[in-house]
């Protein structure tokens, strides 16, 4: 899941389009061409009319979303198309409730693929010309989780390193620390730093709707790790239940930890109340040690707070089991899919222009951080968010990478009844293993052919 802030609707246009870098202009040359003969979109092939507007809506506010809009501006000025983009905190919801209604947005950002997967029948797939460039520059395993019955339903728009722990080099060097190489050591720090006095943890799970989804990334982080990709595979994908073994021993370890007094700062059973976006900051100030958070944690920090080895803060990979040399390397990443509603014309060349390099390239050099591209052409060295680099570059260099398994869960499950087990669970209200009983029980049953 995409961090937001609680309670806010917001849209923002941006007016005037930014220079296109001199590397780009071939490609947005080409692209443009490409866009006006778009096939299978309706039409009869020449340039859209004057302003015609598409509607986009995402789970992204505020700075994120100021930067979405920004990424269309020359797109906006080459084609004529006016596009607006509005966000909202409580996304899930609302993209229900428009569908329902028969009142979808041109575009949805979807940030869980199993959310996406429920409206199949109401999105239009991806057309074949582009599915077949989409195979050369993105990984074959984000496609196929958005892949139904051999139809691409929808365009990975951006990517998520979700494995980072966030914390600050001159605590850590006061204290003696390094970053650990195993998650037996990763404990063993955290146990010292509270017997020392020093929190060990941050974490806010509050997140609007969405409240409750940073503890499902730990669970995710650690089962990945422990039990290994085929165990999470066959546990997201529902071939092993909700609660199987494995899974609820890997969810009571992350609890029991978290749990222990003086491990969370303001205590877990606080966590709830307690903005995901805003929960790491007591790090700068020495109140916690660590921010177990992905990447755009980065976009979060109060302004002026450098990133880096000598910076304010800075962040190391969720280490192994081994940490052997040959042990494989383990990311948990995630990202939002852009799925079109309409075969309107400008609709699909919206669609084309976020599947596109130049797409990744404008978010990724605007400065304001937290974003990652899923596109193979788009260069790490671009990033002018340092941490984003270092997030691009340990995604890239994973040797298992595993979308965030409740976001491909079906909806009900990943974007709802999962999202509120946690809350329960951090304020003892309810214990791991009947928690995912609960939800096993309650598993939706298979649509009938």
């Amino acid at each position: 899941m995409t961090t937001t802030p609680s309670g806010r609707t917001t849209s923002i246009r941006r007016a005037e389009p930014r220079r296109p870098r001199t590397t780009a202009t071939a490609r947005r040359v080409a692209l443009v061409v490409a866009l006006a003969a778009l096939p299978g979109c309706g039409g009869d092939g020449g340039p859209p009319p004057q302003q015609e507007r598409v509607y986009v809506v995402g789970p992204e506010l505020e700075n994120e979303l100021g930067n979405i809009q920004d990424a269309f501006a020359q797109f906006e000025a080459d084609t004529g198309i006016e596009v607006v983009v509005t966000g909202s905190s409580d996304f899930e919801e609302r993209i229900v409730a428009q569908v329902a209604a028969g009142h979808p947005p041109d575009v949805a950002l979807f940030p869980q693929p199993g959310l996406l997967l429920e409206f199949a029948d109401e999105v239009v797939p991806v057309p074949d010309e582009l599915a077949e460039r989409m195979r050369r520059d993105f990984d074959a395993e984000r496609l196929r989780r958005v892949t139904l019955d051999d139809h691409l339903l929808g365009v990975p728009a951006s990517a998520d390193m979700k494995s980072l722990v966030w914390y600050s080099p001159e605590a850590f060097a006061v204290g003696g620390y390094e970053a650990p190489r195993t998650l037996d050591r990763f404990e063993d720090m955290a146990e010292n730093m509270a017997a020392l006095g020093r929190t060990p943890f941050c974490l806010g799970l509050e997140s609007g709707v969405a409240t409750g989804w940073p503890l499902t990334d730990w669970i995710e982080d650690y089962l990945l790790r422990i039990e290994g990709p085929e165990v999470y595979d066959e546990w997201w994908e529902h071939e092993i239940p909700f609660d199987d073994p494995r899974v609820v021993a890997v969810a009571e370890r992350v609890v029991d930890l978290l749990d222990r007094p003086g491990y969370v700062f303001g205590g877990f059973p606080q966590s709830a109340e307690r903005s995901s976006s805003e929960a790491g900051r007591p790090v700068l100030d020495g109140d916690c040690m660590m921010y177990r958070m992905a990447h755009f944690q980065g976009r979060d920090w109060p302004p002026g707070t450098e990133v880096g080895p000598d910076g304010d803060v800075n962040a190391f990979p969720l280490p192994g089991v081994t940490g052997d040399d040959d042990e494989p390397v383990a990311a948990l990443t995630g990202g939002i899919y852009a799925a079109g509603f309409s075969d309107r014309r400008a609709v699909q060349a919206t669609l084309e222009f976020i599947a596109s390099e130049d797409f990744g390239e404008e978010r990724a050099t605007n400065g304001v951080g937290g974003f990652l591209s899923p596109h193979r052409g788009v260069d790490t060295d671009l990033y002018e968010s340092g941490s984003d680099r270092f997030a691009a570059e340990q995604l890239a260099a994973a040797d298992i990478v595993r979308f965030d398994a409740t976001d491909l869960m079906p909806g009900p499950v990943g974007s709802n009844a999962v999202w509120d087990t946690m809350v329960d669970i951090a304020q003892g209200d309810v214990t791991v293993a009947d928690a995912f009983a609960e939800i096993e029980r309650n598993w939706p049953a298979p649509a009938e052919e």
